[in-house]
Order: structure tokens, then C-alpha cells, then sequence
């Protein structure tokens, strides 16, 4: 609908309802990039609807949460053991709730504690075994359930989220290291 056409033009709704893109093609003021205040909420709002998919733990485990699920993926990251206060540092929690977040996940039989050989009062702590079992059962559960999201897209959507990949990936390093706001 315009001024010169007041009737709105049949499908014109249902399109748009299917394709906000469509709709908001054009805001932003010209041809430069969009503004981070134009788009944030939709991320935002796109990032929380994919993270039931990424959240597939408790189907694995019921005792798995999504914090002790981090924790063992920083673990296998690390690739050698850590102190609690470098668990806890890496996963952005206060010490003490890492301290018994790797009590339960010991008592679980996911990671190992071992005193640390240049200070006795300390542990290291690494991914055992079975919490490497379970982190790769998770993974392939969570990338199935991503894969078969992703399928249910049309083939140019696919690709547009492929040529996103390393966005985000540079906003998911980003966000794992701030750095203060220009």
C-alpha cells in the first residue's frame, strides 16, 4: 500500500511475515553498515532460539547443566590440567561456585583432581575418561540436532549461514575475551 496505491497488494503481508529481511531491507539510513542498535535484538533473539539445540546435555544426562557442561569443555580445551581458579576464570564464575561445581563433576567420575606438584595445597583438575565420552556424545547429539535445523533451511539460506560462520565465530571470540568498547 501506498499513497498513490491506498489497496494493499495481495501476499505482500504473508511475504514479509516470511522473510523479515524483506521488511527491513533499507533501514539503516543508505548503503553504509548497518548500526550494531539496529540488529542486536534480532540477534539476540536468533542466538536464544538456536540454544535449545546447543543445550542437548540434560537429554544425555539429567545431572549435566549447561555451567558443568562448560566447564567440561573448557577442560578438553585446555588440553593439560587446570587449577579451580583457572576453571573458574575461564568460564566466568566466582571461584568458590567452581569449587563445587568440580566437586560434583569428581563425584560424577567426569574430571580427575590431582594435587598440584609445585604447590601441594592446590589441585589440577582434568577431563577423566568418561567426561571425555560424555563431551563427545554431547557434541555429536547437539551438531545432529544443529544439522537437522539447518536441513530443514532452503538452500540459499544455507549458504548465507555458512558465509556467516566466521562472523560469528570471531563475535563467539570476542565475547569469550571482551575487550572494553570503542
Amino acid at each position: 500500500m501506498t499513497a498513490a496505491d491506498p489497496l494493499p497488494r495481495p501476499g505482500r503481508e504473508q511475504n514479509e511475515r516470511k522473510d523479515p529481511d524483506r521488511k527491513r531491507a533499507g533501514q539503516g539510513g543508505g548503503a553504509g553498515p548497518a548500526a550494531p542498535d539496529q540488529f542486536a535484538g534480532r540477534l539476540r533473539a536468533a542466538l536464544h532460539g538456536i540454544l535449545p539445540l546447543l543445550r542437548g546435555g540434560r537429554r544425555i544426562h539429567p545431572d549435566l547443566t549447561p555451567s558443568r557442561l562448560t566447564a567440561l569443555a573448557e577442560l578438553h580445551t585446555a588440553e593439560r590440567p587446570l587449577r579451580i581458579s583457572e576453571l573458574a576464570a575461564r568460564t566466568g564464575i566466582a571461584l568458590s561456585t567452581a569449587s563445587r561445581m568440580v566437586d560434583l563433576l569428581a563425584a560424577s567420575g567426569w574430571i580427575d583432581r590431582h594435587p598440584d606438584p609445585a604447590d601441594q595445597r592446590a589441585s589440577l583438575i582434568s577431563l577423566s575418561e568418561e567426561g571425555d565420552t560424555l563431551l563427545r556424545t554431547v557434541r555429536r547429539e547437539t551438531e545432529s540436532a544443529l544439522c537437522h535445523a539447518i536441513l530443514r533451511l532452503d538452500p540459499v539460506r544455507r549458504e548465507q549461514l555458512r558465509q556467516a560462520l566466521p562472523v560469528l565465530e570471531a563475535l563467539a571470540r570476542q565475547a569469550r575475551h571482551p575487550e572494553p568498547p570503542r
